[in-house]
């Protein structure tokens, strides 16, 4: 069974805050746990040098927008589709 986990947030570095922290344990835990774990951060989403050579799961930008008004909603959730559509 191939076991891979994509973990979608709006906040991530450079910027991490609370869901930050939270994905970025998520997804320390889940390769641990053997899965192949990608998480996909805001268009800005990337990693010091040092913290991605060091770190069990990758990291990369994605398309989601990264505010709360109802039009990034609505964009975010229209990228979250066409992702599960593939």
């Amino acid at each position: 069974m191939n076991k891979e986990l994509t973990i979608y947030t709006y906040e991530f570095y450079p910027k991490r805050g609370g869901i930050g922290t939270y994905c970025h344990e998520f997804a320390l835990a889940a390769a641990t746990l053997g899965y192949q774990t990608r998480l996909v951060g805001g268009p800005s989403a990337t990693l010091p040098e040092m913290a991605s050579e060091s770190l069990t799961y990758r990291v990369q930008p994605g398309r989601n927008h990264v505010s709360h008004s109802i039009r990034s909603i609505w964009k975010t959730r229209a990228e979250l589709l066409a992702q599960f559509q593939k």
